[in-house]
């Protein structure tokens, strides 16, 4: 649920992009450039934004943390859960919310400087009060691992934007079905969109960086040509082990399987590199930007050594 809640909140964000963009004729890469003669009031965007904001709050509340004792405020070390495929879902949301903000700022009426900060800092805003909510829940806890993750996610936004004016540096996420949500679907998944969500074991996430913006004196490498680092892991079927007791009392032992991690080396494309005038493509553009795409791959595991994939997604 509260994965959903973030993929709602990116969407909402990025629908926002569509409407504010639908009279703009400038290039996609402009989504970081503040535009001339902007025609809506940044305070609007604000109030609207936040609005829309803690009705998303309190529906979580009600739906999810609702359904779970209260307690008061405590913290809970999941540092070492999931071979930190979470922590890198938390630094990539951050990311991806504070770039939404930072481009929408940046086409109001709000002074330049002004627009870099507030928007670099909303990933971090925003996903804090998820952590105070499971604060107060006895059946989680808040996790200074998420919130770091979270600051992270944040400061790679701002401090591109601060020292470049541009996004040199941008997470990618994707996904590739595995097997093993069948031995434990109510935490992995039971459907196609709850194992993406949800199966660590599919999850990828990447690091793309733009060569050229880097060295532009390669005026070989195309300008739209990225080098990604990816991460992933494998063989996980519980938080820190593989063997649970689920509500009927049966026990499942599955610590057989080996948990691994996996290190990715791929091309990627900068589609705001890719220059157009027309509204529904640069939001198009824009989407696409959230993922990696199939790429050309080395990968790395203990258990696997060196691989080589023709397409790894």
């Amino acid at each position: 649920m509260k994965k959903l809640f973030l993929w709602w909140l990116n969407a909402l964000i990025l629908s926002t992009v569509f409407f504010q963009s639908k009279a703009q004729t400038l290039p996609a890469d402009t989504l970081l450039m503040p535009l001339p003669n902007a025609q809506f009031s940044h305070k609007k965007l604000l109030y609207g934004g936040g609005a829309a904001y803690t009705l998303g709050m309190v529906g979580l509340d009600r739906l999810w943390y609702a359904k779970e004792p209260r307690s008061n405020f405590h913290f809970f070390d999941d540092s070492g859960e999931w071979l930190q495929i979470d922590k890198a879902g938390h630094f990539y949301t951050s990311y991806q919310i504070s770039r939404a903000a930072t481009g929408l700022l940046l086409q109001t009426n709000m002074p330049r400087r002004r627009a870099l900060w507030v928007g670099g800092v909303t990933g971090l805003v925003l996903m804090t009060p998820i952590e105070i909510l499971d604060g107060f829940s006895s059946a989680y806890g808040a996790s200074l691992s998420d919130e770091l993750a979270n600051a992270s996610g944040a400061a790679l936004l701002l401090s591109q934007t601060l020292l470049w004016g541009e996004l040199r540096i941008q997470p990618r996420w994707s996904y590739t079905p595995t097997g093993w949500a069948k031995y434990r679907p109510n935490v992995l998944g039971s459907n196609g969109v709850e194992r993406a969500l949800k199966d660590y074991n599919g999850q990828t996430y990447w690091l793309s960086v733009n060569v050229r913006s880097f060295v532009p004196q390669a005026q070989w490498w195309p300008k739209w040509l990225c080098l990604a680092a990816g991460y992933g892991g494998n063989g996980m079927l519980g938080g820190h082990d593989n063997h649970w007791t689920d509500a009927q009392n049966q026990t499942f032992n599955y610590d057989h399987v080996r948990r691994y991690r996996q290190y990715y080396l791929s091309l990627d494309v900068d589609f705001t590199k890719i220059r157009t005038r027309k509204a529904w493509v640069r939001t198009l553009l824009y989407s696409l930007g959230h993922f990696h795409v199939p790429a050309p791959a080395l990968s790395f595991s203990k258990p696997q050594g060196l691989r080589g994939h023709w397409l790894y997604f």
